[in-house]
């Protein structure tokens, strides 16, 4: 985990990691492993088939799987093993849906949504806006402030994942209620 920290991964990506390490760490002890270095593919794959047992999501066993497998290569390039059992560790395939699209329709009732008669609706109406036209991700979203958004040259900063700083070109109607929050509504409080 300190590996991670000092690798600038996000706090969710962390504590990812840490669920899944606890929960493999969970099932070593039930196993009465106690040494990381004994760990053979034949425990992994029983781990493995413990989380497909599981009540928990397919998406959440494979993160969890890959989680593992990281981990045991963290320990292998850092000469804390000498076998990594996890290298051959198989992680099943599953289906991931994609998410539908918004209509044009859809999109059109989301931005009506906001009511633009009050500060709290200009807000919600700036971010829509911005999320729209710009793709960002919510996290980059949430972690935007005022002096990142460059309204004469309709760009935004975002930092992105791993701390990555980017440049993002935004919309004619997101720069729009970008500086209308701005002008109208960034110093009142509501």
């Amino acid at each position: 985990i300190v590996y991670l920290k000092s690798l600038k991964y996000s706090l969710e990506t962390i504590k990812s990691y840490k669920n899944a390490l606890n929960k493999f760490f969970s099932f070593l002890t039930a196993a009465n492993l106690i040494m990381i270095q004994d760990v053979t593919l034949k425990d992994l794959d029983k781990f493995r088939l413990m989380m497909i047992d599981s009540e928990l999501s397919n998406k959440s066993i494979d993160t969890y799987l890959r989680n593992v497998r990281q981990f045991f290569k963290y320990l292998e390039d850092s000469h804390q093993i000498f076998f990594n059992p996890a290298s051959t560790l198989e992680i099943p395939k599953f289906n991931s849906r994609m998410q539908p699209v918004p209509s044009e329709e859809d999109m059109k009732k989301l931005l009506a949504q906001p009511d633009i008669s009050t500060p709290s609706g200009i807000c919600d109406r700036a971010l829509i806006e911005t999320l729209y036209s710009t793709g960002v991700r919510i996290g980059e979203l949430k972690g935007m402030n005022i002096i990142d958004v460059n309204i004469k040259q309709s760009v935004i900063k975002v930092l992105g994942k791993g701390t990555k700083e980017r440049m993002v070109p935004a919309g004619k109607k997101a720069i729009f209620w970008l500086e209308k929050y701005i002008k109208e509504v960034k110093n009142h409080a509501f």
